[in-house]
């Protein structure tokens, strides 16, 4: 799944993105997502995470960015991220978990060199 901070700016700063690394690591530990993974950078986030089985995929979304704002509140920040209403999500066979958990995991150095617009282009996206 890929989140996206509105009009792609670079919203998450240096300041806040352990806090967002934090907020995500509450999240996935409270729902015992075992498989979770996700980068953090400037603009948006790939998370790779179990869809739970009461969820719609936009209740999902809805309970991470919360989660995220409830963390940047509770720091104080007085700064909300303004995400956009689309995100992207696809459905990953059991077989593959590690090699997407690992692209994800490197995600930081593929935007080294490839924007996140250029990246959803090449998916089609």
């Amino acid at each position: 799944m890929v989140l996206e901070v509105k009009d792609q700016q670079p919203a998450i700063s240096e300041k806040v993105r352990p806090l967002v690394k934090k907020a995500l690591e509450e999240y996935f530990s409270e729902t015992e997502d075992q498989q979770a993974g996700f980068s953090v950078l400037a603009d948006h986030l790939h998370l790779l995470v179990k869809l739970p089985q009461n969820m719609s995929v936009d209740q999902l979304v809805h309970s991470i960015r919360g989660q995220i704002s409830i963390r940047l509140e509770r720091e104080k920040l007085g700064k909300r991220l303004d995400w956009e209403d689309r995100y992207h999500a696809h459905s990953v066979s059991l077989n593959r978990l590690s090699i997407i958990r690992s692209l994800i995991d490197r995600q930081e150095l593929k935007h080294k060199e490839m924007t996140l617009k250029e990246e959803l282009k090449f998916f089609g996206l």
